[in-house]
């Protein structure tokens, strides 16, 4: 009952900022040009320092390496389920500008600002090197293939360029993520001055992606549509299943793999929204992914921490 409480705990300060954003927006404090400039604060200015600051204050060169021996369990859990995602959308027929929020939504999680604080609540501070490295998997590939298939709504039926996929691919985010692994790898540690910055400007990170996708919540998208069932059951159901599957080709310590199921049902990415904005994809539709699945991770996660202990 004590995890139970813990799990809904750290999920309701969630929902709770995400309520103030709303009411924000709701009394028009924040209208569209304010939360359109919210987006683009989080995804170019403060996120980048926040993920440099994450990896080399959390990782040695040591262990990131003893660690990575754990990746291919989420890197294919992760893969399987983006790569049916994909071929769920294209049946489904989906527009083009809900295609890749689709995919995301189905494949990928909320690690940091959801995941952290929960499992930190359920398993105590011995779980963070794990939900790291689960969130450097989900991190690369949101901000490679899942930034892509969300950018591509912007102009769809434009040919294929090289350069601008890569564009597209070499994000800022992404590429502070890139260099703070090689920081860590080549034990290059950032010169206090600037690591304290980052740390402040990263430390808006959370506050302000929660404010600003709940400027962007819409009543009338919380609706039990088909995509969102089909959500509901990539994030809670058939994603753990996929990590449960790996992990029988790739042993993995108790530990480790139960922090690894639990993430792999999180909620719905934050930045998703935030991308969306930013690539003029359908962003409402986005923000009714992630509240819903929010919501109802209040109940999910809890009981699904649960179970895993009779598996």
């Amino acid at each position: 009952m004590q995890e139970f409480l813990q799990a809904a705990r750290g999920i309701l300060t969630i929902l709770i900022l995400l309520g103030v954003g709303y009411a924000l927006a709701r009394f028009q404090w924040v209208r569209k040009e304010e939360s359109e400039f919210l987006a683009r604060f989080v995804v170019y200015i403060t996120l980048p320092p926040y993920m440099v600051v994450n990896i080399t204050t959390s990782f040695t060169r040591t262990s990131l390496l003893h660690l990575g021996k754990g990746l291919p369990v989420p890197f294919f859990s992760m893969l399987s389920s983006y790569l049916c995602a994909v071929l769920l959308g294209y049946l489904l027929r989906l527009p083009a500008k809900r295609r890749g929020i689709f995919v995301v939504a189905f494949s990928l999680s909320n690690t940091i600002f959801v995941g952290l604080p929960v499992c930190q609540a359920l398993f105590g501070e011995r779980a963070t090197p794990f939900v790291l490295l689960y969130y450097m998997v989900n991190t690369t590939l949101f901000w490679t293939l899942g930034a892509f298939g969300i950018a591509s709504s912007e102009n769809p039926r434009q040919g294929f360029s090289f350069a601008e996929t890569l564009r597209r691919i070499l994000n800022p985010p992404f590429l502070a993520f890139f260099l703070g692994v090689v920081l860590v790898l080549f034990g290059l540690p950032l010169p206090p001055l600037l690591t304290e910055t980052a740390r402040l400007l990263g430390n808006l990170t959370t506050p302000l992606s929660l404010l600003c996708v709940g400027t962007t919540i819409d009543t009338k998208y919380l609706r039990l549509t088909r995509d969102l069932v089909l959500v509901l059951l990539g994030r809670f159901l058939i994603s753990p299943l996929l990590v449960l599957a790996a992990a029988a080709f790739f042993p993995l310590p108790e530990l480790m793999k139960e922090v690894f199921i639990i993430m792999s049902a999180m909620p719905v990415m934050m930045q998703s929204s935030l991308l969306a904005r930013v690539y003029s994809a359908d962003y409402e539709y986005a923000t009714g992914m992630i509240a819903a699945t929010t919501a109802l991770s209040i109940l999910v996660i809890p009981l699904l921490k649960v179970g895993i202990q009779y598996l």
